[in-house]
């Protein structure tokens, strides 16, 4: 979204991660309202995968906001992350790099 925080928002009642970020993207200004027993976000792949998410509202009433595997290396800026289970969670050799971020 090249708009204000909560100009776009998603609510999403699933089993099924809201985005299964592959590679390399940005992602601005969004909402996730996740219901389900799965992560909100899911980012995974190889080293090369480097999404930026910034200025973003990632919640999960039913599992993690986020989960990061493979290699994936993704950079959070100005998010707010807020999970039932975890805000965030690395499995694998999965990294990032978390910037002016609230974790709940």
């Amino acid at each position: 979204g090249e708009g204000d925080l909560r100009e776009m928002s998603i609510d999403q009642r699933a089993n099924t991660p809201t985005f299964r970020i592959t590679r390399t993207c940005v992602i601005q200004n969004v909402e996730v309202d996740m219901s389900g027993f799965r992560e909100a976000v899911l980012v995974t792949g190889g080293g090369k995968v480097r999404p930026l998410i910034e200025h973003c509202i990632l919640k999960c009433s039913g599992s993690d906001a986020v989960n990061v595997s493979g290699t994936a290396d993704p950079v959070f800026r100005d998010c707010e992350l807020i999970g039932r289970k975890c805000a965030m969670k690395f499995l694998g050799c999965g990294r990032g790099e978390v910037v002016d971020c609230k974790l709940n």
